[in-house]
């Protein structure tokens, strides 16, 4: 009989006993306690030989219904699956490390490939293995670009969008693809659109090449207000060079409209308006 047997039946024997005592106490047995107190081994002493005496059988589960009844959780490994994997180097306590003896309690925590990346991504996992730091960069990569995309994420868990390179779009297919075949005619807009600002872009260049001289219409002009102020002087500037008679005839009328502006300002400047102001 081995090890494994050993504990089954010794489990058994004890699971009876204590049906009996707790059925007569009132008190249901905790599923945390040790199957057996014989044959305990402790932590520092328990290999992976140890696990797989139980472990190792192939068809090795335990019954998730009540009272022993199916379904059945399998527990078995495959161990020269295992040693020839990438996790070939790791121990069984390396991942299951709340477990303190054996035989283990049954409430142990869940360990799965999407919680233990996870954790490697974050940068936990060089504390269990130091030998990512050096020969495994590639795969520290490429799990930190898993726990990014659709497969990492939990059951149930509120959508987290990841944009760019580590978004699901620059794991799974090209941007350029999805856009190509998906969104043809935005980008066509989006093009035209760009097409339409480069050109605005090189006669605005242009035009600065032109006009920026000294004399130029837009000599100084480096905002909307230096614009059209620029603008304002370069059309009476045309006006008199064109329409000289029309312009003088203008340029009258406007100064005497200066005068008067001024005569006005003058007026209501008098001391006597003043204090009438400040009587009203």
């Amino acid at each position: 009989m081995n090890r494994c047997d050993f504990r089954f039946v010794a489990s058994l024997l004890l699971a009876l006993v204590s049906a009996g005592i707790f059925a007569e106490e009132g008190v249901e047995p905790s599923a945390g306690q040790p199957q057996t107190e014989q044959q305990n081994v402790e932590k520092k002493a328990i290999t992976d030989a140890d696990c797989l005496e139980c472990h190792g059988q192939k068809g090795f589960a335990v019954p998730l219904g009540e009272d022993g009844s199916p379904p059945y959780r399998h527990l078995d490994v495959d161990a020269a699956a295992l040693r020839a994997s990438i996790h070939g180097r790791y121990r069984c306590l390396d991942c299951h490390s709340d477990i303190e003896s054996l035989p283990h309690d049954q409430d142990l925590e869940t360990v799965d490939c999407v919680n233990c990346h996870i954790r490697q991504g974050e940068g936990a996992a060089p504390e269990r293995a130091a030998w990512l730091h050096s020969d495994s960069l590639d795969i520290v990569i490429q799990t930190k670009r898993y726990t990014h995309s659709v497969h990492a994420q939990k059951k149930g868990a509120k959508d987290k969008e990841v944009a760019g390179i580590e978004g699901l779009e620059g794991q799974l297919i090209p941007p350029k693809l999805i856009i190509l075949e998906y969104f043809q005619a935005e980008q066509t807009e989006i093009d035209n659109l760009q097409n339409d600002l480069d050109m605005v872009i090189s006669q605005k260049e242009e035009l600065l090449e032109e006009h920026s001289g000294d004399e130029g219409a837009l000599h100084d002009v480096s905002s909307k207000k230096d614009a059209e102020f620029a603008k304002k002087e370069y059309i009476i500037q045309a006006w008199e060079e064109y329409l000289p008679d029309t312009f003088k005839s203008f340029n009258k009328i406007y100064q005497k409209l200066l005068k008067d502006e001024d005569e006005l300002t003058n007026s209501l400047s008098n001391p006597f308006i003043e204090n009438i102001k400040l009587i009203l």
